[in-house]
């Protein structure tokens, strides 16, 4: 339930792991548009153990390495958005796949996020997790007012609203 975005660094934009024995876990995660000189502009790892489950990587970039840099340990149901420099995926992640999500917007919560738009692959493609509601405090799988399936969305928010109602994108 966490979004990293707009961060730019020389090397791994969103998130570094480098000593051995150090794991990370990333559930219902959202990293999108940080930026890196080189190597892993979303997520870089040299060490460790990375595993993650219904979470966004994409629309990162870096010389080498856009989204993904490493081999991460898939829970299934995650959208990379390029997986060139990446490894570990499995059948239920969307590989080299545009999550379509909205700039940064306050939704209602204390940060601000991204939330998918309109015909998402990450509206309805997650799997339940013990983690009941998102970043911004909504229930997950709480999407009655879209199709009444229940299910979850992939990345740090359930898209109740619309990024319309939120009105026009900053300038």
């Amino acid at each position: 339930n966490t979004t990293i975005s707009g961060n730019e660094a020389a090397n791994a934009g969103g998130i570094a792991v480098w000593k051995a024995g150090n794991s990370l876990i990333l559930e219902n995660v959202t990293i999108y548009n940080n930026s890196a000189q080189f190597g892993g502009g979303g997520l870089k790892f040299e060490a460790g153990t990375v595993e993650m489950l219904n979470s966004i990587v994409a629309g990162n970039t870096a010389s080498d390495g856009n989204d993904i840099r490493g081999t991460i340990v898939s829970l299934g149901n995650n959208i990379i958005g390029d997986t060139t420099k990446g490894a570990g995926f499995i059948a239920s992640d969307l590989q080299d796949v545009d999550p379509q999500l909205s700039y940064l917007i306050d939704a209602g919560g204390t940060t601000r996020v991204h939330l998918p738009l309109a015909g998402s692959p990450a509206i309805d493609a997650g799997v339940s997790t013990e983690t009941l509601t998102d970043q911004i405090g909504q229930l997950r799988g709480n999407d009655g007012n879209r199709d009444g399936t229940g299910a979850f969305d992939i990345g740090a928010v359930e898209l109740v609203l619309t990024p319309e109602d939120f009105g026009d994108a900053p300038t």
